[in-house]
């Protein structure tokens, strides 16, 4: 996958390094070239660009990225941004937000996915605590399993999982299906 990261913080550098050590391809961009120091060895491109200048971001061919994290905490940076990305038809963006305001707005604004790391992190630790399942969690990622729900693409739609052949296309074993 391409995968575009706006902000080199601490979350958007974890995020890139997460990408990277999974083959993926990872443009990331910073507006301080401090935060880019460091990190430009380990992806496959680090730019120095300012993303609420519009005719800046375009110039990065937004369309080929298959992903677009949206990682800048200030949030009026992240709003204009995030505009921008939208005007431009970006197919995935992944918005970080600061708090349960900024999550709003950039809900309202038609972002694909809100992400609040801190809280999603604590209600995931939580979860896993009062169910008892943190070593079952960590059985999995030991073994190199992951267990995700995921949107069923539209080609999918209409077809038998027999049909899909998903383990022998794909290696995935579908565990269950929530039909809403």
């Amino acid at each position: 996958m391409n995968i575009l990261i706006i902000g080199a913080g601490r979350f958007g550098k974890a995020l890139a390094r997460a990408f990277t050590s999974k083959g993926h391809s990872v443009v990331i961009v910073d507006k301080d070239e401090n935060r880019i120091r460091g990190i430009e060895d380990e992806v496959a491109q680090a730019v120095i660009l300012d993303s609420t200048d519009e005719d800046s971001l375009t110039q990065l061919a937004l369309q080929e990225f298959d992903y677009v994290f949206l990682c800048i905490s200030d949030i009026s940076s992240s709003i204009l941004t995030a505009q921008i990305l939208l005007d431009s038809k970006v197919r995935r963006i992944y918005a970080k937000a600061s708090g349960d305001v900024h999550a709003k707005i950039l809900a309202r604004l038609g972002v694909h996915k809100i992400i609040q790391p801190e809280k999603q992190s604590a209600e995931s630790i939580a979860y896993n605590v009062m169910l008892g399942t943190e070593e079952f969690v960590e059985l999995l990622r030991r073994k190199n399993f992951v267990v995700a729900r995921v949107e069923v693409p539209p080609e999918f739609e209409g077809k038998t999982l027999s049909e899909l052949e998903l383990r022998k296309r794909f290696g995935i074993f579908v565990v269950a299906v929530d039909r809403n």
